[in-house]
């Protein structure tokens, strides 16, 4: 029998293993997984040779073109998004502020850049960042220093106040005044050495936002392998918050916060793999709501739910902002 060694906190014993399909895109292959009894780390066994199989071109959604790239940054849409956030970030423009914010659904992403009192011209990497769809919305919204690196892209980006590398972090040289990792980290095999670089291109008295799935879930418990969360073969490690706190004290990171910042996706996509229905299927929530097999009260019931969880810290994906001093 092959002893199963937490690659976090070293542990050997009870590791429960178990069985878990790629059910995004309905492949139903089996992986082996085990989850570590003493952080609570979730980790794939042996990582595929062959991971491209599952990060196709033409479905993945951090692949997908965002209709953000096309506008310049002089251009009133951006004009807009500027005045958008000088009135979120800093309470500029109030009368215009208000009004260009009537119905607009307010980004996650003004949440963190206000945790960490950032202005216009920080400098900001984005790993695992695909095609660049959050940092051109972000460029819409007036930051100019903008970078992103993913090593699955076709090619590099170049545009006004944007640049995205087809390269991998270790590749990396400069430092920066803010750096993110938007459901990357579980991607990555190599989790203390990829910490420990990412503390090495922070400049001081900074912060690394990485926001993962994590196994402390309500969801986990109750869906067990049908969890979306696990994203088998494609998340090799799943975090809780103990096990993200000894990597923190290995890399040198202080943990700030940790914000629960789950959605109804935690629902939903549960229960359509547990019902045999993959994420793109034409009765999915994500292609078709009309098709669904969810009704408006279900999925309103879900958000409720997911928001009582995320202040239970139960949601299953928690926003980890890591300083360094």
């Amino acid at each position: 029998m092959v002893m199963l060694s937490c690659k976090i906190c070293g542990n050997t014993l009870n590791n429960r293993k178990f069985i878990a399909k790629e059910r995004m895109l309905g492949f139903m292959d089996e992986f082996e997984y085990f989850e570590c009894i003493a952080c609570g780390c979730i980790q794939i066994v042996a990582v595929p040779e062959n991971m491209e199989k599952y990060y196709p071109r033409d479905k993945y959604y951090s692949f997908q073109k965002t209709k953000d790239a096309t506008p310049s940054k002089y251009s009133v849409d951006s004009w807009v998004g500027r005045i958008q956030s000088d009135y979120l970030l800093f309470g500029k423009h109030k009368i215009l502020g208000s009004l260009f914010c009537t119905g607009y659904t307010v980004p996650q992403y003004f949440e963190w850049f206000k945790k960490i009192k950032a202005g216009y011209d920080i400098s900001v990497l984005d790993v695992g960042c695909g095609n660049g769809d959050l940092l051109f919305r972000l460029r819409r919204n007036g930051f100019i220093n903008l970078m992103g690196v993913d090593p699955f892209i076709e090619k590099d980006i170049y545009a006004d106040g944007v640049t995205i590398y087809k390269k991998g972090l270790f590749e990396l040289q400069e430092q920066f005044e803010f750096i993110m990792l938007n459901h990357s980290f579980e991607h990555m095999q190599e989790q203390l050495p990829v910490l420990q670089k990412l503390h090495d291109l922070l400049k001081p008295l900074s912060y690394l936002l990485i926001r993962i799935p994590v196994s402390d879930a309500y969801c986990w418990k109750n869906y067990d392998v049908y969890w979306a969360g696990l994203d088998a073969p494609r998340h090799f490690f799943i975090h809780s918050a103990k096990s993200m706190k000894i990597l923190c004290m290995k890399s040198g990171f202080e943990i700030k916060d940790i914000i629960h910042d789950a959605t109804a996706y935690q629902f939903w996509a549960s229960e359509q793999y547990k019902r045999g229905i993959q994420l793109y299927a034409e009765n999915s929530y994500e292609i078709s709501r009309r098709k669904s097999v969810f009704s408006k009260k279900q999925i309103n019931d879900y958000r409720k739910k997911i928001k009582e969880l995320n202040k239970l810290n139960m949601g299953g994906s928690a926003a980890f902002y890591l300083y360094k001093n």
